[in-house]
């Protein structure tokens, strides 16, 4: 697939939907604009560009070196870093889970795009909100006391009452600041209190 093959799944995303896609095209073609190809476990530069993928998956780590966190998986037809496309700095790891395509967009092209039509710098608008929103529970939730209320505040902003964890226990444990063995306990005591309940991989949440 080409550049321009790419145009559709991208004027769907979230960041660009509803967009002048004469203004998009332009910015595809322009040669800043990059399909490349990443073998699995290559760590992929992110530093001021944003990345679509378009085949295969990618890993991505908090930037800590010393102690690399799974933050999330992106997969085809999802965007990467957005949140630190206008900044110097690496906010994050990333890694090619598998072999994988991205299209790499560089600060100045999505900038031109913001500028010259106002769906997309409302659509940046509103993806920046619902960050700045995940980092507040986030922090809600990483500092708030027992690790029953950790757990629950966690579950409670995943905004469902059936819920399926986006992530493993080993994650999890390490986005709550938590050991193994306490999660569990945790999801244990949130079960007798009558606060969530399983059925097989599904936790039902009773109380938010």
């Amino acid at each position: 697939m080409n550049k321009i093959g790419c145009l559709n799944k991208i004027s769907e995303h979230p960041l660009f939907k509803d967009c002048d896609k004469k203004l998009l095209k332009a910015c595809l073609l322009d040669d800043a604009c990059i399909l490349q190809s990443f073998k699995a476990g290559e760590c992929i530069e992110m530093q001021s560009r944003i990345a679509f993928v378009v085949s295969g998956s990618v890993n991505i780590y908090s930037s800590d070196s010393a102690r690399r966190i799974l933050l999330r998986k992106a997969v085809k037809g999802e965007a990467m870093g957005a949140a630190g496309l206008f900044t110097k700095k690496e906010l994050s790891a990333c890694f090619a889970k598998t072999d994988a395509v991205l299209l790499l967009m560089p600060e100045f092209a999505v900038k031109k795009l913001i500028e010259n039509d106002k769906t997309v710098m409302n659509n940046f608008f509103a993806f920046f909100s619902e960050r700045i929103d995940f980092l507040n529970k986030k922090i809600t939730y990483v500092t708030a006391g027992t690790p029953e209320r950790r757990l629950l505040l966690y579950l409670s902003s995943l905004g469902k009452s059936e819920i399926k964890l986006p992530v493993n226990i080993k994650v999890l444990s390490d986005m709550l600041n938590l050991s193994r063995a306490t999660l569990y306990r945790a999801f244990d005591s949130l079960e007798r209190d009558g606060k969530i309940s399983k059925n097989g991989n599904i936790i039902i949440l009773k109380e938010i």
